[in-house]
This record gives structure tokens, C-alpha cells and sequence, in this order.
């Protein structure tokens, strides 16, 4: 126990690795039979070379603020967004909320996705609680990793935005996601805008 306790301040002290996100992907991301065709090997950008360029610009030392990814399905967007997810864990650790058009969505991406990346990564998996823990860190809407808790919700929840700071915010298949935010407003007859409160999740973490 006390040298598990030395080993983590150790860890702590490590500095942090500088590397990008698709560096990162090619390192530590060893994808699952469940998310790819590639399942056992390392990610890699040879079957996608222009995702390189896009998850480079959301590393921590990129100077962009914000990454748009105009694309049509089946193009690898939600496999790029899940090793920033991946990166931010390990390398960039804060708050972050990954928004999808339902909570079935959320569920399928959190089950199929999300967590085989967290078993097949050595990095991942010794930061984040087990599944079988009951402490509910690890469930299909929250990983709470050191230094951080990812979030993930379906925008078919008006609640889903209220009263969560964080650092970094990822919505996927965004046209499906403001579908439902527009159905939200007109069940509860209010105009606010939804895409501006996602937003101000970040604005409250500064």
C-alpha cells in the first residue's frame, strides 16, 4: 500500500508528454475489434490521412480554440473525436462534456466505443476506476479519470447542459444535434439557444 502511494506521487511528478493527438492515437490507441475492421493493431492515420491535420489541431499546444469537422458519415469523425477524448484523459487532463443527438447514441458510443478504447489502452485504463466499481466513476455517462471527468449526454436532454464547468466540449453528429435542441425549444417554449449554453460550460470554467 505504501509503495503503491510513492509510485502515484511519482506519477504525478512525471512531466508532461509532449505529443499530439495523432502521435498520441499512434502510440497508445490500440483499436478493438468492436470500433474497426483493424481491431488489435495501433490507430493509424494511413487510412484516414487528412484526420491527421484535424486531431493536431486539438492538441493542447495547437493554437486553435475551436475545430470544425465538415464531413459525411462513415468518414472516421467520432473515432477522431474519441482520441481527443483519449488524449485528454491521458496527456491534457480537465472537465469535459461530449454531446450526442440521444442518450441512446450516448449509450451505444459509451458501450461500443469508449470503453473498449479505455481496456485496450495501458494508459487509459490505470487512470479511470474499473466498470465493477461501485463508487460510480465509471458508468455509461461519466469517466472520471485523474485529473478529470468526461461527461456524456444526448441532446435530448434539456438537462444535460446545466450546471457543468469544463474545459473542452465535443458535439458529434451535430446536425442531429440541433435537431433535438430545436424540438427542446419548441416542448418547452423557450429560445434559448443551446449551442451558446455549450459554450458557457466553458466560459464557467475559466
Amino acid at each position: 500500500m505504501k509503495f503503491d502511494a510513492i509510485k502515484d506521487v511519482l506519477e504525478g511528478m512525471r512531466p508532461t508528454e509532449i505529443i499530439t493527438v495523432s502521435e498520441w492515437a499512434e502510440k497508445y490507441r490500440y483499436l478493438s475489434s468492436e470500433a474497426s475492421f483493424l481491431g488489435g493493431s495501433l490507430y493509424t492515420c494511413d487510412v484516414t490521412p487528412y484526420a491527421r491535420k484535424i486531431m493536431d489541431s486539438l492538441s493542447s499546444y495547437s493554437s486553435y480554440q475551436e475545430v470544425i469537422f465538415c464531413k459525411s458519415s462513415q468518414t472516421g469523425g467520432t473515432e477522431i473525436g474519441n482520441n481527443w477524448l483519449g488524449y485528454i484523459m491521458h496527456i491534457s487532463p480537465a472537465p469535459t462534456l461530449m454531446l450526442m443527438p440521444t442518450d441512446g447514441t450516448v449509450e451505444r458510443n459509451s458501450k461500443i466505443r469508449i470503453d473498449p478504447m479505455i481496456d485496450h489502452c495501458a494508459e487509459l485504463k490505470k487512470r479511470i476506476s474499473p466498470k465493477r466499481s461501485r463508487d460510480g466513476e465509471n458508468t455509461i455517462n461519466q469517466k472520471k479519470f485523474s485529473g478529470g471527468v468526461l461527461y456524456m449526454g444526448g441532446a435530448n436532454s434539456a438537462a444535460v447542459l446545466k450546471s457543468i464547468p469544463v474545459r473542452f466540449v465535443m458535439l458529434d453528429e451535430v446536425r442531429e444535434v440541433l435537431t433535438h435542441w430545436r424540438k427542446l425549444e419548441h416542448v418547452c417554449g423557450r429560445t434559448e439557444k443551446y449551442i451558446m449554453s455549450a459554450h458557457q460550460r466553458l466560459m464557467d470554467f475559466l
